[in-house]
């Protein structure tokens, strides 16, 4: 990343105690014009000076457990500080001999070796715990992360960092969009060890760098209602509060839209000051410290940039915010923050305008999270795994956003009819192999889908007492059939009953979507005198009760045996219980749904059991 900000501006040091004049800001007005050592008229911009910034980042991420990750990361910067630039020849109508930049370089607050920039390159290293169900939005969860960050190069430090977010949902129904939701972050920093430089204070160090710029604090990302930079300190805690609400969420060119509200309250408080000690030993004795330099401009009284006083108080803002969500992947957020503090933009209102957009490509789960983490279906074991976290699933993309084994896969595993690219149409055989998940094509009027074996009793325990759902006399036929051989390929079928293959694929769908058949095994079909595989594949099929029951293992043999109680597709549930059951593990897999109008949602849901 490449950053030249030739207008950057430098508010001075700790937050509260330094001063600000916004008159000295930005002005060519007045009495503010007046001759520079060049002869030409110039105003006065004190809080004006320039920056270029390089960083080039990496970082890794890791598995502990389900909700717990490792982190590490290398990154590099290169800073070049300097005066002000108006202009690409470098040339200004203010004044850079009078600027806050300048007076904290003449008392030795920004030393002469780093006072234009240098180097940097940090380390940092920690863990992450993550339960939020949508990551761009959550509804519910903890994100919390703790590491350490330092510095090798010259001007060495190391800074501990805590974050904790946590997201409440208020079921309170006031809205048919959705529940209100309370979400909170409590945050620290500090230096522990050294002294940052100049050229890197304004850095704050991510566990995971997302943002083009991590600096503050101060703005959206920290304290909403103060300036970026605002704050530039050795340690800084804070947090954050706000209220989540839904208003309203709609369907518009089949994407599901929600606009929300969200009212916010933010405080922090310096916990480490930076180079507080050149500072009280110029202090007058009111604590205050000038600049000469500026009197002429602001006024003899009105000429301090600093006050040892105001070190250590708490600074409080409050505004509100306007969202736009799409799939809840994709956040357009407008804030406008008021900041309570004297002298700290006060009377001020910030407006921000911030864009979240999580994992638009199609190789992860768009927003939505399981375990703590996204679903990414990149090999037979990866889809073993998304299939019993998501516990019912189907495989191609549906009515439901971000909801499929097709959308959960990198498009590079994606089969396309290419030889060397099965992916999932071959890993699927690792599903029906593992004997807790069942697939066949008993969702969406017959399309191909995932269960495990605790949701597809459920669906059993739903579907097999409806009137619709009962055999006909062929299909009995079949099941005859599969009581007396265990198992049979669809070419036993069509001679069974002298059908058509197409005939005979339709009433064994059927027969699936009644949760009486299900896929068996699949077996590779290997062709040529190599005896390459392409894809091509033999399926049997089998009851239900023969793939989870019959097979069930029985550990210890006798004597053990008796006292084993066997897998049984029974359920304790009602057929209305059982449909609830599902709807929720519906809703849990597809987070999407939350983001749809409840009746929308409802009649989805309906369809895709019925």
């Amino acid at each position: 990343t490449y950053v030249n900000d030739p207008m950057y501006n430098f508010w001075g040091f700790n937050g509260t105690p330094a001063l600000q004049n916004y008159d000295l800001w930005a002005n060519k007005e007045g009495a503010m014009l007046h001759p520079g050592l060049d002869g030409n008229q110039h105003g006065i911009n004190y809080y004006g000076m320039s920056r270029k910034m390089f960083r080039a980042l990496a970082n890794v991420q890791g598995r502990i457990t389900d909700n717990l990750n490792w982190a590490a990361g290398l990154n590099f910067w290169n800073w070049q500080m300097g005066d002000m630039r108006e202009s690409s020849k470098n040339e200004n109508t203010y004044d850079t001999d009078v600027t806050l930049y300048k007076a904290y370089q003449a008392i030795d607050a920004i030393h002469s070796d780093e006072a234009e920039g240098g180097n940097a390159l940090e380390i940092n290293a920690g863990a992450v715990y993550d339960t939020r169900d949508i990551e761009a939005a959550p509804n519910k969860g903890i994100w919390a992360e703790a590491y350490l960050n330092g510095n090798v190069l010259d001007h060495r430090y190391l800074k501990a960092c805590a974050y904790f977010r946590h997201y409440i949902t208020l079921p309170v129904h006031l809205f048919k969009a959705g529940d209100p939701v309370f979400a909170y972050r409590l945050a620290w920093q500090q230096t522990i060890a050294g002294e940052t430089p100049f050229y890197m204070i304004q850095n704050v160090p991510l566990l995971v760098q997302r943002n083009m710029i991590s600096e503050g604090f101060g703005s959206a990302n920290t304290i909403r209602g103060i300036r970026e930079n605002r704050i530039l300190t050795e340690g800084f805690a804070w947090a954050n509060m706000e209220l989540r609400v839904k208003l309203v969420s709609f369907k518009l060119l089949n994407q599901y839209f929600y606009i929300a509200v969200n009212p916010f309250f933010d405080a922090g408080i310096v916990t480490k000051g930076y180079r507080e000690d050149v500072f009280k030993k110029l202090a007058d004795s009111s604590g205050r410290v000038y600049d000469p330099l500026i009197a002429p401009f602001a006024g003899a009284g009105n000429s301090a940039i600093y006050d040892t006083a105001k070190a250590g108080d708490v600074v409080t803002s409050a505004g509100a915010g306007l969202k736009i969500a799409m799939n809840q992947n994709f956040i357009v957020s407008v804030e406008l923050a008021h900041c309570f503090y004297n002298e700290m933009d006060r009377n001020r209102h910030q407006l921000s305008v911030l864009a979240v957009s999580i994992s638009q490509k199609k190789d992860i789960v768009p927003g939505i999270r399981n375990g703590g983490r996204a679903l990414c279906v990149n090999s037979a074991e990866a889809m073993v795994a998304a299939v019993r976290e998501a516990g019912l699933v189907p495989f191609f993309e549906n009515p439901v956003p971000g909801w499929s084994i097709e959308e959960w896969t990198p498009r590079e595993y994606w089969f396309d009819g290419e030889e060397d690219t099965l992916g999932p149409w071959d890993w699927k055989i690792a599903c029906v192999q593992s004997g807790d998940i069942a697939y066949g094509k008993f969702l969406l009027g017959g399309k191909a889908a995932f269960a495990t074996f605790e949701v597809y009793r459920e669906l059993m325990n739903w579907r097999r007492p409806r009137p619709e759902y009962q055999p006909s006399a062929d299909q009995r036929r079949v099941l005859d059939l599969l009581a007396e051989k265990g198992s049979v390929e669809m070419k036993e079928v069509r001679r069974l009953l002298g059908l058509k293959k197409s005939a005979a694929d339709a009433l064994m769908a059927r027969l699936q979507m009644q949760t009486r058949v299900v896929t068996g095994d699949i077996r590779r079909v290997y062709r040529g005198q190599d005896l390459h595989y392409n894809g091509w594949q033999v399926s049997t099929f089998c009851t239900p009760e023969a793939l989870f029951e019959d097979s069930a293992p029985t550990p210890g043999g006798f004597p053990f045996e008796a006292f084993l109680e066997r897998r049984t597709l029974r359920t304790v549930r009602t057929p209305a219980e059982s449909y609830e059951f599902l709807s929720d593990v519906i809703r849990r897999a597809a987070p999407s749904l939350s983001s749809m109008p409840s009746a929308t949602a409802y009649r989805l849901i309906s369809r895709l059991l019925r």
